[in-house]
């Protein structure tokens, strides 16, 4: 489960989903365990009281974690048998405000058996607080069923 640390494309489709692309966000780094995202925050990721809405911070945190996962299993194994998210415990912190940048770290903690684990953390990338953490656990069906 080892890889090494490079900058990639984000529109590779064998890594970022579409939905991901959608909301704008970057793969930035990724490495031995974990991926970083990145966004540029803008008005269309607001919610209707002002500041981002918690769902796109929710979804950079799965996303990180998800593909993570993705390239610690191999990027032809997880096309035969896809994990998905089954639960995801988070907090959220802090607020972020439209134009600020937000940087989620996804980190694999197991992959093994049916399931896999793992940690996210999101951070405003100007004053670099944590603005929200989760746990989140993945099913990782066996190769071809």
């Amino acid at each position: 489960m080892s890889f090494h640390s490079e900058h990639v494309q984000t529109d590779d489709p064998e890594v970022v989903s579409a939905f991901t692309a959608f909301l704008g966000v970057e793969l930035d780094e990724m490495g031995d365990g974990f991926v970083r995202l990145v966004l540029d925050t803008s008005e269309r990721h607001t919610r209707l009281e002002g500041g981002v809405h918690e769902g796109v911070v929710l979804t950079m945190m799965d996303s990180a974690l998800g593909m993570a996962i993705r390239l610690a299993r191999g990027l032809e194994v997880s096309a035969e048998a896809p994990h998905a998210t089954i639960e995801m415990n988070a907090s959220l912190i802090r607020a972020v405000q439209p134009g600020e940048r937000l940087i989620v770290e996804g980190r694999v903690s197991e992959v093994g058996g049916l399931l896999a684990t793992g940690e996210a953390e999101a951070r405003r990338a100007s004053d670099d607080e944590v603005v929200a953490v989760s746990r989140l656990t993945f099913i990782v069906p066996n190769r071809g069923g």
